[in-house]
């Protein structure tokens, strides 16, 4: 009997230890891994022009990269006798027109790339904005057209704004920018003027912090909407041409 009380008391003193030992094997065990991702900046190459309609068109992009203007304008009033009528429409066949269900590159539009949260070295967006300037006379040689004005007059259909998120998709409400729709936005070379004044500066579309980014397309007009005016008394034997600026500005981050 003793012999039996002795083992069980060794069994229990056995079992006690064995339960400490798998006590201490079921503590917290702590290691570290990594987890990682790459991004890289894209092909600037492979970006698009983007007209109104919205579509991609075949032209090649003026600029590239994470925020410039990829597609600016020039416009070709045609060809007229002297004498003629004031008011010269953008030459159609130069023009485009770019009318609903029409698949016409056109010439009559703005593109604005900002992706600047895509690229490596650029800031995050906060917003841009185009402006344009008449910043040379009409000049053929050493004679000029003083007081000539372009003129963009109008409401756009289908849009005056067509955008792509950065992802291919349509951009929809808030993230659009906006354009400058005044019903009669001149352009004329100041100082060619008779009297002499300021150039004006034309606001042609703006984006708040938040909008505009990835591919925008600005409709300037279509048809009648975008006219030169040459006063009879200043036209002038030649083939004019005019400069004008095109220009992109980032926006002004808030509170600053």
């Amino acid at each position: 009997m003793r012999n039996k009380k002795v083992f069980m008391v060794l069994f229990i003193v056995a079992l006690l230890a064995l339960g400490g030992t798998v006590a201490a094997f079921a503590a917290d065990q702590e290691d570290d891994t990594t987890a990682r991702v790459a991004f890289s900046e894209p092909n600037w190459d492979d970006f698009e022009v983007t007209r109104p309609g919205p579509e991609h068109c075949n032209r090649t992009p003026l600029n590239r990269g994470p925020f410039v203007l990829a597609w600016v304008p020039t416009f070709d009033f045609g060809e007229h006798d002297i004498g003629a009528g004031p008011v010269f429409q953008v030459r159609p066949e130069n023009y485009g027109g770019l009318l609903a269900g029409t698949n016409s590159d056109g010439n009559h539009f703005v593109n604005v790339w900002d992706y600047r949260n895509y690229s490596a070295d650029a800031t995050v967006s906060n917003g841009w904005s185009v402006t344009v300037q008449q910043t040379s006379d009409f000049t053929s040689g050493t004679t000029i057209l003083p007081n000539a004005q372009i003129h963009f007059s109008g409401e756009v259909s289908p849009g005056r704004v067509t955008g792509f998120n950065p992802d291919g998709t349509v951009m929809t409400g808030a993230v659009l920018a906006t354009a400058n729709a005044g019903p009669d936005r001149v352009l004329f070379y100041g100082p060619g003027r008779n009297p002499a004044v300021a150039s004006p500066i034309l606001p042609v579309a703006t984006a708040a912090e938040g909008q505009g980014v990835g591919s925008t397309a600005i409709n300037l007009g279509q048809g009648n909407n975008i006219t030169l005016n040459v006063p009879i008394v200043d036209q002038r034997v030649g083939d004019f041409t005019a400069n004008l600026r095109w220009v992109l500005s980032p926006g002004t981050p808030n509170g600053n």
